[in-house]
């Protein structure tokens, strides 16, 4: 099939990348070959102790990436795209958007470059606030039996739980 054909009839997919210096989209064909790319560059910055990005820069550079991708597709293939069989988003791995249930921002965009969560990734810290010795001791009991009927350990006659 013609690439123009493949595109005009919606069969192509859409890859989306926020990255933390550029947002990439690429369209993809049928044998997984990128057939146009578009990008733009953008920066996360301090604000408040929090280096983040405003959701206005996450549309606007979102139209921006799409707007050179669709560019290229009319000069190349000479075909506007109006459908497409899937679009898929990735974003910065160690980046987090935290949304209510209306769609809000919980708190900033959060990016790689904030250190405000080593203490909560403290799981020892995190345990102690969330269970007391009582839960401690039923989750350590629910974890043991489970792992005993997964047969990824035993427990013996003493109650003495062994992996």
């Amino acid at each position: 099939m013609e690439i123009a054909q493949y595109i005009q009839e919606g069969k192509a997919v859409l890859g989306i990348e926020f990255g933390s210096t550029r947002i990439k989209a690429v369209l993809i064909g049928e044998q997984g070959e990128p057939l146009a790319s578009g990008s733009h560059n953008w920066e996360n910055r301090l604000e408040d102790g929090v280096w983040t990005y405003h959701e206005e820069d996450i549309w606007n550079g979102l139209a921006d990436c799409y707007r050179s991708l669709a560019e290229q597709v009319q000069q190349k293939y000479q075909v506007t795209i109006t459908k497409l069989a899937a679009i898929g988003f990735s974003a910065m791995m160690h980046g987090y958007l935290a949304f209510d249930a209306k769609g809000d921002f919980l708190v900033p965009f959060r990016t790689w470059r904030n250190t405000m969560t080593e203490e909560a990734a403290d799981v020892r810290l995190l345990l102690k606030a969330l269970l007391t010795l009582t839960e401690k001791r039923r989750l350590t009991e629910r974890i043991c039996l489970s792992l005993a009927k997964s047969k990824l350990a035993k427990i013996t006659t003493d109650n003495q739980f062994i992996l």
